[in-house]
């Protein structure tokens, strides 16, 4: 008797697996349009009885906050899908149609059933496991990425809880908000449209409500913007979604680019938080006198007076250089290097403090091919425009006075080892600050003319219209009109790179090659050095114009969500 219920047993599960391997879910998840009654009936055919479920008119097929194991093809029918609404009424949210996946939420994320679907009339469904969707999310990625969209255009996002929300006016008179975390220390800003969709985020409205309620109030259908602005919000942790399981992650994450590989190893942080009282006490205590306006008129007269004798004693700077193999000199090199960086942060720190914002962290890193200390003034994007003028240029004023008193002190002690100490420390400030100008590079001078021109994201923004639009812009009757700080930005960066790798071509050829040609065959010496130039040409390259050639995440799910058609569940 056990042996024939274990034969019996043994030919059931070898029927059911041959009723999945008959019905391919990945080719039904494929499909632009919904199966025709000869396909349906040859799918009735291929699989057995246990593949399909019927629903009458008002049958219920899956009830909200209730697991789920399983998903379904609605092959035949159409049901409503309804959410809780105020005690126990229920609202109907969207209609699906024959074609619609239905159920696929509960099995990818770690929630239950977000939504009852109810039968509007007889439906017929194919039932998938779990495991038979991964399995066809494993088998074509265009399949994955079409059923993670669906699931984001269905999904119901909530405003993440305790947000702090400032009203902000720009250089032109336009209204932004600014979005703040306390807990995170985190910030988002966002345009009257953004904080009109933000505060709709209230767990009950689909990106499908976002969109009607954002045509009722800017008279504009534009479902991938709503989609791309909902996104940089669940992004940046200030609207909340349902989170993958971490199998599905797996199966969905993008292949890295190469150059963002490179910039993870390349570029790297350590933080500390909770710095905040200290830096309050240290500015309460005295050094508020800094930033009084006799104070700031002293310290500008020193980094004048400092510069002027740096550029009367260029000889003496040349022959400080020349002895760094003294042993003396050499040593003396890290505490400055150290010094330097210090008070650069310091003064992008204190000048935060004089207007009354917080320092979120602190930290240590490394960025491409330097070292880094740094301080977080993100509390700023509170305060107006001109007060973070001042702090993105506070820490190259506070390398240009440190620069300037180290000329002072080396030229009224000239000829003495601490001289020559004293001119290094001046040439490492004169270089940070000539090095945090550069607008190209995402340090202080790029956050001063982002903040000048009141333009936000101004690298990615300005490289992101030269790839997607300027072709365009020359055909149309506009041209450039609006976009010629993106024009000139982008040729800047342009002139950059190009500029970077001839250097790194000279450095090669004139540094490194005669280096390895002592120890190396000339062939391989050259070989070395070329190879060294190029590596550095390219980072150089991905670094300035890696947002030219790589789309943001943003931008690729609005492309994706523009080609979904007829998968959007329909209101």
């Amino acid at each position: 008797m056990k042996r024939a219920e274990q034969r019996g047993a043994k030919a059931g599960t070898r029927q059911r697996a041959k009723a999945a391997a008959d019905i391919d879910l990945a080719s039904w998840l494929k499909r632009e349009k919904p199966p025709t009654a000869s396909e349906l009936a040859k799918a009735r055919r291929r699989a057995g009885p246990s593949r399909w479920q019927h629903l009458a008119q008002g049958d219920t097929l899956i009830r909200e906050d209730e697991p789920g194991n399983r998903c379904y093809v609605l092959c035949r029918g159409s049901a409503e899908v309804l959410v809780k609404a105020h005690g126990h009424a229920r609202r109907k949210i969207a209609t699906l149609r024959a074609g619609s996946l239905v159920g696929e939420r509960a099995l990818l994320t770690d929630g239950g059933r977000d939504a009852t679907v109810r039968a509007l009339e007889d439906c017929e469904l194919l039932i998938f496991s779990r495991p038979e969707l991964l399995a066809a999310m494993r088998s074509d990625r265009d399949v994955a990425m079409r059923v993670l969209d669906l699931m984001n255009l269905r999904s119901r996002p909530r405003r993440a809880p305790n947000i702090e929300v400032y009203e902000r006016t720009d250089a032109k008179g336009e209204r932004f908000f600014i979005l703040r975390d306390p807990a995170r220390g985190r910030y988002f800003r966002l345009s009257p449209a953004g904080l009109f969709l933000w505060q709709r985020l209230d767990g009950s409205r689909t990106l499908a409500d976002l969109t009607a309620d954002y045509e009722d109030a800017f008279k504009i259908l534009a479902p991938e913007i709503v989609a791309e602005e909902v996104e940089s919000l669940a992004r940046a942790g200030f609207a909340e979604v349902a989170a993958l399981r971490p199998d599905v992650q797996a199966i969905v994450a993008e292949p890295v680019p190469l150059l963002r590989r490179i910039e993870g190893v390349l570029d790297w942080e350590i933080t500390w938080s909770g710095v905040d009282p200290l830096l309050t006490r240290l500015y309460a205590r005295g050094l508020s006198s800094l930033f009084t306006w006799p104070a700031q008129a002293a310290i500008a007269g020193i980094a004048l007076i400092g510069l002027f004798l740096f550029g009367m004693s260029l000889g003496r700077v040349g022959e400080a250089i020349a002895n760094l193999k003294r042993p003396g000199l050499l040593l003396s090199l890290l505490p400055c290097f150290a010094l330097t960086l210090l008070i650069h942060e310091l003064g992008h720190a204190l000048t935060a403090k004089a207007f009354d914002r917080e320092i979120q962290r602190v930290g240590v890193g490394w960025h491409w091919f330097v070292p880094i200390v740094f301080v977080d003034t993100s509390d700023m994007w509170l305060a107006g425009r001109w007060p973070r003028v001042a702090v993105n240029g506070a820490g190259i004023f506070a390398n240009a006075v440190l620069g300037g008193l180290a000329a002072i002190a080396a030229w009224l002690s000239a000829g003495t080892l601490l001289s020559q100490a004293l001119w290094l420390l001046a040439v490492m400030n004169y270089a940070l600050a000539l090095l945090n100008l550069n607008p190209w590079l995402e340090h202080d001078g790029y956050f001063l003319l982002m903040d000048l021109l009141d333009r936000p994201d101004l690298h990615r923004n300005a490289l992101a219209w030269i790839r997607r639009d300027f072709i365009a812009a020359l055909r149309s009757g506009k041209g450039l009109r609006g976009h010629w700080v993106d024009l000139c930005f982008g040729l800047g960066a342009v002139a950059y790179v190009a500029l970077m790798a001839a250097l790194a071509i000279l450095l090669g050829l004139y540094v490194v090659y005669p280096l390895l040609a002592k120890v190396l065959p000339n062939a391989v010496a050259i070989s070395l050095a070329g190879l060294l130039a190029a590596v550095l040409a390219v980072l150089a390259a991905g670094g300035v114009l890696g947002p030219f050639f790589l789309p943001s995440t943003a931008e690729r799910s609005r492309l994706r969500n523009m080609q979904l058609g007829a998968w959007t569940a329909q209101p």
